[in-house]
């Protein structure tokens, strides 16, 4: 990955921390590693636990953000939940996958949008 691919990553996954923040959220990470993969922010919403991707694109040329969050990476996140919350203190009722999805116009404005739900296990 070039480094401007990992700046532009972090540009958008500070934007949704941000994001969550003004929207009363808690963000109890970032970037949180695990055997099982990566989880961009994880979050509280109320009562409700929220694992959220990241996709931060500079134009549409491949697709909207939000298209890129492969069902590899959808089961990925799923496990990676499945650690977290064992590795927990609290138990979680609710639990949430989140994509954020940013696009990026310059280095001042952009455009977020968030989809809440946006995943999860079949029941």
């Amino acid at each position: 990955m070039s480094d401007e691919h990992i700046k532009l990553g972090k540009q958008g996954e500070v934007a949704a921390g941000l994001f969550y923040q003004l929207h009363g959220k808690t963000v109890l990470e970032r970037n949180w590693k695990c055997r099982f993969g990566e989880v961009d922010i994880i979050a509280l919403d109320g009562d409700c636990l929220v694992f959220c991707e990241v996709k931060t694109r500079k134009s549409l040329k491949s697709g909207a953000p939000e298209e890129q969050v492969s069902k590899d990476r959808q089961e990925r996140y799923i496990r990676c939940a499945k650690h977290y919350c064992k590795s927990c203190d609290v138990e979680y009722e609710r639990i949430r996958f989140d994509v954020i999805a940013v696009l990026v116009r310059d280095a001042r404005s952009g455009d977020l949008r968030h989809i809440p739900n946006a995943f999860g296990e079949e029941d």
